[in-house]
């Protein structure tokens, strides 16, 4: 694997850890059980439980889903990996000044 690829995979394990701790305390502001969450949002209590602990990269779709069951606004979801993920951005996407 090269440096591009390791860079983008700490990447993505960083957006998932923010994201499913912004899920997880959402749920628990609610007083919401996980299994109560995946029912409402049609995903299995499994499947919710890695979102929350970041083992998995969940879909857009998914993602969509478990915000609306929680009332949560996806800019507030990924207001703080914007940065991150514009900095790599940056520094890995060709050179469009041509």
């Amino acid at each position: 694997m090269g440096e591009q690829e390791k860079i983008a995979e700490k990447l993505e394990q960083y957006v998932n850890i923010i994201i499913g701790k912004k899920i997880r305390a959402k749920r628990k502001q609610l007083k919401l059980s996980s299994a109560e969450v995946a029912f409402r949002a049609n995903i299995t209590r499994a499947y919710f439980g890695r979102i929350e602990r970041a083992e998995v990269t969940a879909s857009h779709f998914i993602i969509l889903k478990i915000t609306q069951v929680l009332d949560l606004n996806l800019n507030e979801l990924y207001e703080d990996v914007t940065d991150e993920v514009n900095d790599y951005l940056k520094n890995f996407l060709p050179d469009n000044d041509n």
